[in-house]
């Protein structure tokens, strides 16, 4: 028989290669504490963008990832930023 999880089973049960070093508490306008990921902030305010949202990833995270410096993912956003720039401008959505 079917057995519905919480939403606690259901984060356990996804394979944690990098850990969770992508999920922050954060706490809602009303005070509670939530925990979150930054696909979830992505999710909350969708840019319709790939590169833009992988750009917004590594800023969250920047230098917190453990095998890049901060630097280096400012750079790689950068690089992201610029791609989509560049996207727009060929798809003549600018």
């Amino acid at each position: 028989m079917f057995k519905a999880k919480t939403i606690e089973e259901d984060l356990k049960s996804i394979p944690k290669v990098d850990g969770n070093k992508y999920h922050r508490t954060i706490y809602g306008l009303c005070g509670t504490p939530v925990k979150v990921d930054v696909y979830r902030v992505s999710d909350a305010f969708p840019t319709g963008s790939v590169p833009i949202d992988h750009a917004v990833k590594k800023m969250l995270c920047a230098g917190l990832r453990g095998h890049k410096d901060k630097l280096t993912d400012i750079d790689n956003a950068i690089e992201s930023l610029q791609a989509a720039r560049l996207l727009l401008i060929q798809k003549g959505e600018v």
